[in-house]
């Protein structure tokens, strides 16, 4: 009796093969990382335990699959060139970039802030009028050092404080007419350390017409099984899409 084989079918065979299944992640560690810097109430540090709800996402997904995780909290830009290098398999909470892409595959989205300026009110005693983010052309804008500012649609953001609280320095010091920022992790920072920045002398104001920023995991391509933990993070990621967050 001969055994018929189609091409097909080898290649199906072959396919299916090479390919790593979900499953095939259990009982496998990842080293993942998040900005060690302002981003109440994704992610911090208390007490020296990380916390927020990206570790809490993640407790949801993953030991379900059985795979086991530590998370180290980094500069935004050593958790970068950790991803880019294969160091860290997963970076969380990443706004979408070109550049980024070429190093990271993207998770789906899983929350959206939104984006938002403040200013100093002894400066703008009327404010600022914006319209749209194009407007803020036509004032010095500041932020942190290492974060994405694509989204905004600036032609300049000067990027030379390395937290919030400096950056918030350089704004009372006329470093800045500017400086943007996400309303929620503005209120994550005060709901968390107490630390309102927004009192008598500055003003934070959401940006007109422009979408909520979406973020996202991201997954090192240097890991060997970078599209498989890509999917079984989609499915778990895909239940906190929401607006309101």
């Amino acid at each position: 009796m001969k055994l018929l084989i189609y091409p097909w079918l080898i290649l199906v065979l072959f396919s299916t093969n090479a390919l790593a299944k979900p499953s095939e992640l259990s009982d496998t560690h990842l080293s993942i990382c998040g900005d060690s810097i302002d981003w109440e109430p994704y992610t911090y540090v208390q007490d020296e335990e990380v916390k927020g709800f990206d570790l809490d996402v993640l407790n949801e997904i993953l030991p379900k699959h059985r795979i086991t995780f530590d998370f180290t909290m980094s500069s935004w830009s050593r958790c970068l060139k950790g991803g880019r290098a294969g160091d860290f398999q997963v970076a969380v909470s990443a706004t979408y970039s070109d550049e980024r892409a070429k190093h990271f595959l993207y998770t789906t989205w899983y929350y959206a802030t939104t984006p938002s300026y403040l200013y100093r009110k002894s400066e703008f005693k009327n404010g600022l009028k914006i319209t749209q983010g194009s407007d803020l052309n036509a004032y010095k804008v500041c932020g942190i050092h290492g974060y994405n500012y694509s989204d905004f649609g600036l032609t300049k953001v000067h990027q030379n404080a390395h937290s919030m609280h400096e950056l918030v320095k350089e704004l009372n010091e006329g470093k800045c007419d500017v400086i943007l920022a996400w309303k929620e992790i503005v209120a994550g920072i005060k709901s968390i350390w107490g630390i309102d920045y927004i009192g008598e002398n500055l003003a934070i104001e959401v940006i007109p017409k422009m979408p909520k920023h979406k973020f996202h995991m991201m997954i090192s391509k240097k890991y060997k099984y970078k599209e498989q933990l890509k999917d079984l993070l989609d499915q778990g990621l895909k239940k906190y899409q929401t607006e309101s967050f």
